[in-house]
């Protein structure tokens, strides 16, 4: 994953340790999708998260990608109020196998930078 370059991944790092990352994968010429941001559950609150969400989105904007897409599951609150807070705003709710699986996703996005 990491040798894809369609996909950039940003750390967060503490004491010499990953306590966090984003991840960024190519959609199109003009949009990228946030794949993910994950901090280590005892450090959530601190503001990791969106660091490396802002990280991530100056990359993307530097790239000159005009619009950001994340998908969360319908059912995760926390994440949803997340993206919204970053000025995420809803456009599509859709159904995805994942290996096997049909999970329901809320689509947001937001405009760059």
């Amino acid at each position: 994953m990491l040798a894809n370059p369609a996909i950039r991944i940003f750390v967060a790092e503490e004491a010499d340790e990953i306590v966090g990352f984003s991840s960024l994968k190519r959609v199109d010429s003009s949009t990228v999708e946030l794949s993910g941001i994950v901090v280590l559950q005892n450090l959530v609150g601190r503001g990791l998260g969106t660091k490396l969400f802002e990280t991530a989105r100056t990359f993307a904007a530097m790239e000159g990608y005009v619009k950001m897409v994340v998908k969360t599951e319908v059912i995760n609150d926390r994440a949803i109020a997340f993206y919204k807070k970053l000025d995420f705003f809803e456009t599509a709710r859709v159904t995805e196998d994942v290996e096997g699986t049909e999970v329901r996703l809320l689509v947001l996005e937001r405009g760059l930078p």
